[in-house]
């Protein structure tokens, strides 16, 4: 599962870890809860988790904002949107 420490950082922006979905090398995929509150039960997602640990430093500074880029611009109707990158 997600460390704590991430957990707790997800958390404080109201997005909550509930199962692991897939994985690759470096990330996993996690189902959330997002924007949850008191009258809300928020929108289900799906949450793309990098270990920047497990990758070069060559990947983190070329290849991971070009990543990031490119998810974010994507519109296409059978490829997942990317909505939030923190």
């Amino acid at each position: 599962m997600l460390a704590t420490s991430d957990s707790s950082f997800l958390a404080h922006r109201s997005l909550h870890i509930w199962k692991k979905i897939g994985e690759g090398s470096f990330s996993k995929v996690y189902l959330a809860i997002f924007g949850a509150t008191e009258n809300d039960s928020g929108k289900l997602i799906a949450t793309k988790v990098i270990n920047k640990n497990r990758v070069s430093t060559k990947f983190v500074e070329k290849f991971l904002p070009r990543e990031l880029d490119v998810m974010l611009k994507l519109r296409h109707p059978y490829i997942v949107q990317a909505s939030l990158i923190l």
